[in-house]
């Protein structure tokens, strides 16, 4: 099956265009995550009973971004791999909203599962699900209004909750790939690289297409689960909602718990030009 059309797909060498930030102390304060340019790996064992939260985001904006993930099965039940998208910090509170694509493995099953979330004021990455009380969870972003309104942390639970990829850890090496992009109006293309006047064409909204084969390399891969997120989930009117929100890598390691996976970058869609972190 071919992919659907997507964002005009940044001319620079990968390891080069993700341009990958040291990370604020605060970002990944147990220094779970290393690697550089387009290549992350965590290995690490917990030994607080607490679970450890870490990212590193980009320097640049991105559109979207091709990732690989690959767990070590020797310690897969240990946390979750995820990316961080459409990543942004307010200047004057630096409380921060984004989304997460999550990839926890089922501790009965041995299967790898997923979820997608939209957090918003985040101040403490390493809260207890970025400090959202249960309470402030929802399954609607219409549900959220007040608490965004107020500044509050608070979830919109896409996927509510986790769901089964059906992909086993019982080899010693298992990947998935996530393709995440925003959606174009036009979908009969091939997954060719666009224009900006492809870009024009955008929906608003974002498409995560998970795969058990690498989908730049074989066109004929089929999306183990696809999630859309329309217009309504995002609020954007205007490609410009896009610019400049950048990326990252993330993982949790819940406690007295090891994990050992790693993060490819293979792809990017239209890379801005470089903003630098805050210090």
């Amino acid at each position: 099956m071919k992919l659907t059309k997507k964002l005009l797909l940044a001319t620079a060498a990968v390891a080069l265009v993700f341009g990958f930030a040291s990370c604020k102390e605060e970002d990944d304060a147990n220094e779970m995550i290393e690697g550089s340019g387009s290549n992350y790996t965590i290995a690490y064992t917990n030994g607080s009973s607490e679970t450890s939260r870490g990212y590193v985001s980009t320097k640049t904006g991105h559109d979207g971004a091709l990732v690989k993930f690959t767990f070590n099965s020797s310690s897969t039940d240990g946390g979750v791999l995820g990316v961080i998208w459409d990543y942004n910090e307010n200047s004057t509170t630096k409380k921060r909203t984004f989304w997460v694509l999550g990839l926890p493995v089922n501790r009965t099953s041995n299967k790898i599962e997923y979820y997608v979330s939209k957090y918003y004021n985040v101040s403490d990455i390493n809260a207890q699900n970025f400090g959202v009380a249960t309470t402030a969870s929802k399954t609607t972003v219409a549900e959220l209004d007040s608490l965004r309104a107020a500044g509050t942390a608070c979830e919109y639970d896409k996927t509510a909750g986790f769901k089964n990829t059906g992909v086993s850890t019982s080899t010693s090496v298992v990947s998935i790939w996530a393709d995440i992009y925003p959606t174009l109006k036009d979908t009969a293309n091939a997954h060719v690289a666009g224009t900006e006047d492809s870009r024009n064409d955008y929906t608003g909204g974002f498409t995560v297409k998970l795969y058990k084969e690498d989908p730049a390399a074989d066109t004929s891969a089929q999306a183990i689960a696809t999630i859309d997120i329309p217009v309504n989930d995002t609020e954007y009117e205007t490609v410009s909602d896009l610019n400049d929100k950048k990326y990252a890598v993330y993982a949790n390691v819940y406690g007295n718990k090891s994990l050992n996976g790693a993060w490819t970058l293979q792809k990017d869609y239209h890379a801005s030009e470089v903003i630098e972190d805050a210090e």
